[in-house]
């Protein structure tokens, strides 16, 4: 079956990894908002924004000096922040952004032009064809600039194979293994650059593309 391209941008294009990464966050704290970092870059004028990695942040209530060292840790290691991620505590906050969340984008929007806001819907999660994404831009003060989610090498909107590395993950227990900052902050040997995680993932993807080749 063809890959479902069709529509105009902006888009917002995602390595199958960082999505999941966002995934197995939420998946962690499921009775919890959980946040972090998006990593990539802004391309093509502002018209495409590559997702390449995630980096967990917080299960809890963040506070404005825990977002500033989250970020030093992040440059520190050379990631670009080219966005922040969200998901919703409750049905009753699904498919928006909170206060944090656009606190910490005035921030990264300082750094870097076009970043995005993401709001991961929770509970459509539960829908094996739905990545569960609403991917944001603020226009004229406002969060009105809606970009479109695909995958970052087939340009996919379905995003098929990063659903098949969600369930993968999530199978395997991988979740179970995902550090964020929340945790950095009470073991400083917990790294929420998640290394490992990222090396497992790197593995079910080489294989999914063995698979299909």
């Amino acid at each position: 079956m063809a890959a479902e391209t069709e529509g105009k941008g902006p888009w917002c294009d995602w390595a199958a990894e960082a999505y999941a990464k966002v995934v197995l966050h939420a998946v962690k704290h499921p009775h919890c908002g959980v946040s972090g970092f998006l990593l990539g870059s802004v391309e093509d004028g502002g018209r495409r924004v590559l997702v390449a990695d995630a980096v967990p942040l917080f299960h809890s209530h963040p506070l404005a000096p825990g977002l500033e060292a989250a970020a030093q840790l992040v440059t520190a290691a050379g990631g670009k922040i080219v966005g922040f991620y969200e998901s919703n505590a409750s049905a009753s906050t699904k498919g928006t952004y909170s206060l944090v969340g656009e606190r910490a984008m005035q921030t990264i929007e300082a750094e870097c032009a076009g970043a995005v806001l993401v709001c991961l819907v929770s509970e459509r999660l539960a829908q094996p064809k739905d990545h569960a994404l609403q991917v944001l831009r603020r226009g004229g003060g406002r969060w009105d600039v809606k970009l479109r989610a695909r995958d970052a090498d087939s340009q996919d909107v379905t995003m098929p194979l990063a659903l098949q590395l969600c369930r993968e993950a999530v199978s395997l227990g991988l979740h179970e293994k995902l550090v964020d900052f929340d945790d950095h902050l009470e073991d400083v040997s917990k790294n929420p650059l998640n290394p490992a995680v990222a090396g497992d993932l790197g593995q079910l993807v080489a294989t999914q593309q063995k698979a299909a080749a």
